[in-house]
C-alpha cells in the first residue's frame, strides 16, 4: 500500500469540544483554534456560573469568534461550532489585508517556500530572518531536518554581528524531523509545541522539504497535496506562518517536483546566484501581496562559519536617498549608536524619507539595533560599513 494514501485515512484529533455549554468549552476551543491568549480571560471570570461566564466572554472577544460559525440548538441552548465560514459580499469586501510578518515577503500565519539550489544559502537567509523576528520578541521554531550540528557556527556567526542581548532570544531548534505526511506525528508535535514553548510561534520553519514528507514523493501531486494540507492545519491550530526550505529542479529557476506546491502556498521565493555570482533572492509568487523586489545579498566569511547580508557596495538594493540616510548614521554615531530621534536629526531631510529607509535599511541588514520600540540605539552593520566603503566617500 502506498504510505502516502494511507496517510489520508489516519484519525484527526478532536481538539475542538462538540458542544460547547461554557466560557470554559469555549475558551478550549479558541485555543485550539490558535488564540491562546483568550485563556487568561477564563481565569478572570473563573467565579461565575457557566451562563455569566459564557456571557463575560463572548461580550469580552466580539469578533474574534466570528471566524467560526455559531449555531444555537433550540432544544438546550448550546453551542455547537459549524464547520464553515458564511459571509455575505460586505463581509468579504471589508476583510483587512493580511498583516506582514517580514515587510513585503511574508504575511502572519502565511504558508511560504523559499527554493534554490543546494549550498548557495537558503539556511543563512532564513536564520537571519528568524533572527530578527526574535529580536522583534517574536517566537520562531526551526525544525532542522537534517540536524542541528551544522547550525552551531551559523547561530554564533550571526550572533557576533548583532547588537548583545541579556535576555535569550525566543528562538527555538528542533534537531529531528517532522513528517508532514502523518497527521499523527503532526499531531505529537503540535502537543509538544504546546507543551514546551512559552506562546506559539510567529513563525515555524521546517529545513528541508525533502527531509520532512517520509514515505512521500515529492513528484507525486497527491503527495505534495497531503504535505500542503497538514501545514495548513498547523497554521490553523498555532496561528503561526509556515515555511518550507526546498531545493529547485535540473532547471535552477523553479522548486523540485509537483508544481501542487507552488499552487498550494500563498508566497514562493527563489534563491539563487546571478552571473556575477551574487546571491538574489526573488519572488515566484504572491497570493496577497504586491511581488516584492528582488535583494541582493551575499555571505561574509565570520569566524568559523559565514553570515548572509546585503551584497557589498550599495547596488540596485539602494536609492540614493537611502544611501544619505545611512551615511548620516555612519557620520554621527560615536560608538554606542543614535536613537531615531537622533538619527533623524542627523540626516536633516524629510522625516518620511527617513522613516522609510530608517526601516528599509534595517531589514536589508545595514544597520542593527540594540533593542527592539522604543529608545532603540542604531548602529551602522559590518554589512552597511562595507557597503559605504565601496561606495566612497
Amino acid at each position: 500500500m502506498n504510505p502516502s494514501a494511507a496517510v489520508l485515512t489516519l484519525p484527526r484529533p478532536r481538539l475542538i469540544p462538540e458542544r460547547i455549554e461554557s466560557g470554559a468549552d469555549f475558551i478550549e476551543a479558541a485555543c485550539a483554534l490558535g488564540r491562546p491568549h483568550l485563556r487568561s480571560t477564563l481565569d478572570r471570570h473563573a467565579s461565575l456560573d457557566p451562563e455569566e461566564q459564557f456571557a463575560a466572554v463572548m461580550q469580552l472577544v466580539g469578533d474574534e469568534w466570528d471566524r467560526t460559525r455559531r449555531a444555537w440548538a433550540e432544544e438546550d441552548g448550546t453551542l455547537t461550532p459549524a464547520r464553515f465560514v458564511f459571509l455575505t459580499e460586505e463581509q468579504v469586501q471589508a476583510q483587512e489585508a493580511p498583516a506582514q510578518l517580514l515587510d513585503g515577503i511574508l504575511t502572519v500565519g502565511g504558508l511560504a517556500a523559499l527554493v534554490g539550489p543546494s549550498g548557495e544559502g537558503k539556511t543563512f537567509l532564513v536564520l537571519k530572518f528568524a533572527r530578527e523576528l526574535a529580536e522583534q520578541g517574536r517566537t520562531v521554531l526551526y525544525v532542522a531536518s537534517e540536524g542541528a550540528y551544522s547550525l552551531s557556527p551559523r547561530l554564533k556567526a550571526l550572533r557576533s554581528v548583532h547588537a548583545p542581548r541579556e535576555a535569550p532570544l525566543p528562538l527555538y531548534v528542533v534537531p529531528q524531523p517532522v513528517n508532514l505526511m502523518d497527521a499523527g506525528e503532526i499531531a505529537v508535535f503540535l502537543e509538544e509545541v504546546k507543551q514546551s514553548l512559552p506562546e506559539p510561534p510567529a513563525w515555524i520553519v521546517f529545513d528541508t522539504l525533502a527531509q520532512s514528507m517520509v514515505g512521500g514523493d515529492e513528484n507525486l501531486a497527491r503527495d505534495m497535496g497531503v504535505v500542503v494540507q497538514n501545514c495548513n492545519r498547523v497554521r490553523e491550530l498555532t496561528g503561526s506562518a509556515v515555511l518550507l526550505v526546498h531545493h529547485t529542479g535540473h532547471g535552477m529557476d523553479r522548486e523540485r517536483g509537483s508544481t501542487a506546491l507552488r499552487a498550494g502556498v500563498d508566497t514562493m521565493a527563489l534563491l539563487k546566484k546571478d552571473e556575477e555570482g551574487v546571491l538574489v533572492l526573488s519572488c515566484l509568487k504572491q497570493k496577497d501581496m504586491a511581488p516584492f523586489d528582488p535583494m541582493r545579498y551575499e555571505l561574509v566569511p565570520v569566524g568559523l562559519s559565514c553570515v548572509i547580508g546585503p551584497s557589498s557596495g550599495i547596488g540596485p538594493s539602494l536609492s540614493e536617498a537611502a544611501v544619505a540616510v545611512l551615511r548620516s548614521l555612519d557620520r554621527s554615531s560615536m560608538g554606542d549608536g543614535l536613537t531615531s530621534t537622533d538619527w533623524e536629526a542627523a540626516f536633516g531631510g524629510p522625516r518620511s524619507t527617513f522613516m522609510l529607509h530608517r526601516k528599509r535599511l534595517y531589514d536589508l541588514g545595514y544597520v542593527v539595533r540594540d533593542k527592539p520600540g522604543r529608545g532603540a540605539r542604531y548602529s551602522v552593520s559590518p554589512f552597511g560599513s562595507d557597503a559605504l566603503r565601496g561606495e566612497g566617500p
